[in-house]
């Protein structure tokens, strides 16, 4: 008997006739029953669910106390924190579909040169400076 024949006999043997995986006969009598559970004293349903509802319940009232004011005072003393903290609330791919800035008006360009200095003002702890 080739491999080949063999490989077909061993997986014609591992299927039933629905095509699903079956186990090996000396394993049969150690596999769950339908609607059985491996761990029938487990975790009970929802439990997960009731402790990430309650951590973010206290997580929401904390930050509806402190937030504002926390978020300022790590950006301040801890920029490299505050910027891993954008970094993660950023989406890993952004597509930006901007003017080119040879089609902006004198106007468009000095409104987006503004707000790139707002940026980096908030990033370096600044206020920024209006003319």
């Amino acid at each position: 008997m080739s491999k080949a024949e063999k490989r077909a006999r061993s997986c014609a043997s591992a299927t039933d006739s629905t095509g699903q995986k079956q186990a090996a006969p000396q394993l049969r009598p150690y596999q769950f029953k339908p609607g059985q559970s491996g761990n029938p004293s487990g975790r009970p349903r929802g439990s997960r669910n009731v402790l990430s509802e309650a951590f973010i319940a206290a997580l929401h009232a904390d930050f509806a106390e402190h937030g504002v004011s926390v978020i300022e005072k790590v950006r301040c003393e801890k920029p490299a924190e505050y910027l891993k903290i954008v970094a993660t609330l950023v989406p890993r791919e952004i597509q930006l579909d901007s003017p080119d800035i040879d089609e902006m008006t004198d106007d468009e360009v000095l409104e987006a040169l503004e707000q790139i200095k707002a940026v980096a003002a908030l990033l370096t702890c600044q206020s920024p400076k209006r003319h």
